[in-house]
């Protein structure tokens, strides 16, 4: 299991440890983000986790290969990444991934929305904020548990 969704599952399990009802479904998606073309050096993943019945989930984008103080924005999408879709949940859930001296960036996300484990859905990785139209890196999400 990569150390993204470890991290992603880590922080829920922390949240919800109450041993004494009933434990929700859990379900966790990821997926390994790819440069789009002209991007190929770039790499990551991504991951997102729901508990059913509630109305958020956690989702968390991890990337490398980037310029070192680039800001990129990313969000999770419906649909899959040959297909776009609109964002799950406002733009304003989403903290921007902030690129370190590395060329890496992490960012998680709380966003106040459902996701249905029968749906697709998809990470983008967008240029900048002046230029939201360009996608740089996507991953499709697959249902992992």
């Amino acid at each position: 299991m990569s150390r993204l969704v470890c991290l992603v599952l880590c922080s829920v399990v922390l949240v919800g440890c109450d041993t004494t009802t009933t434990q929700p479904l859990e379900r966790v998606w990821q997926g390994q983000l790819e440069g789009e073309p002209g991007w190929e050096h770039l790499s990551g993943e991504t991951a997102v986790h729901f508990v059913e019945g509630t109305a958020s989930f956690i989702a968390a984008a991890q990337i490398a290969g980037d310029e070192p103080g680039e800001i990129r924005p990313w969000h999770v999408h419906f649909n899959t990444c040959a297909e776009g879709g609109g964002i799950v949940g406002e733009d304003g859930d989403y903290p921007r991934l902030v690129v370190d001296t590395d060329g890496t960036a992490v960012a998680s996300a709380t966003v106040p929305q459902s996701v249905e484990p029968g749906a697709d859905y998809h990470v983008n990785v967008h240029l900048s904020e002046a230029e939201m139209g360009t996608i740089i890196m996507c991953a499709d999400l697959e249902l992992v548990f």
